[in-house]
């Protein structure tokens, strides 16, 4: 009993800082948030950046904590349009987080939606059919060629990670469209980039565009039921 108690109370008392730690953390983001929001100079838009999730459990542990306060005026889509308003911050370091995030993000509703449109504007997308990208025609897009030189740096299978998000986009059963090819103008301008300065950006970009365009569910729409696969329940 005495050796369970030893084990117990600092088992007890870790969990108890880890979720104390993730408050003051929720609570620096909102902080951010208002001052940002209150006045929007460049010292602030800094702190903003600095406070944002930094990894996609840390941003999906923003989204929650949002979904939790019934006071709070603003929600999740509000976070990530200021992030994606932010002026005053490095490319390069607004590009590690964006990258730092995508890699092992999963499409679903609402926060994970809304940061994928960010996703889609910030890398400057051409599709005519994207909701969130539009960029210029030319694809001269300075965060576009900072995220493919990062990309170039990091582990094949991280690349793997990040186009298969960015690629993420419903089937079409899911959402009652048709099947199409809602991004081809896009797969085509970063194959043209690709081959240029990043060829081994090509593969990953490519294999991703095929399996992944039109090709998921809401991730909370998981899992498969057996009925499904035709097994009776």
């Amino acid at each position: 009993m005495n050796d369970f108690r030893y084990i117990l109370l600092p088992l007890i008392f870790f969990c108890s800082l880890f979720f104390e730690s993730k408050a003051q953390t929720n609570l620096s983001q909102l902080g951010a948030f208002g001052k940002l929001r209150d006045n929007n100079t460049s010292q602030n838009q800094e702190a903003y950046f600095n406070a944002f999730p930094n990894t996609w459990p840390e941003f999906l542990d923003l989204c929650r904590a949002l979904d939790s306060l019934d006071n709070q005026p603003q929600g999740v889509c509000d976070y990530v349009e200021a992030l994606g308003n932010l002026t005053a911050i490095n490319d390069t370091a607004y590009c590690v987080k964006l990258l730092n995030l995508t890699i092992g993000a999963d499409l679903d509703a609402d926060g994970p939606n809304w940061f994928h449109g960010l996703l889609h504007k910030q890398m400057g997308c051409v599709a005519s059919g994207c909701s969130y990208g539009k960029g210029d025609t030319k694809g001269e897009n300075a965060r576009l060629n900072t995220m493919l030189h990062l990309l170039s740096k990091i582990a094949k299978g991280d690349r793997m990670r990040f186009w298969q998000f960015y690629w993420s986009s419903l089937q079409h059963e899911a959402d009652g469209s048709v099947p199409g090819n809602l991004h081809a103008a896009e797969l085509s301008r970063l194959q043209k980039i690709a081959t240029k300065e990043y060829p081994e950006q090509q593969e990953p970009i490519i294999i991703c565009y095929k399996y992944f365009q039109d090709g998921v569910y809401f991730m909370s729409d998981y899992p498969y039921s057996n009925g499904f696969f035709g097994i009776a329940q």
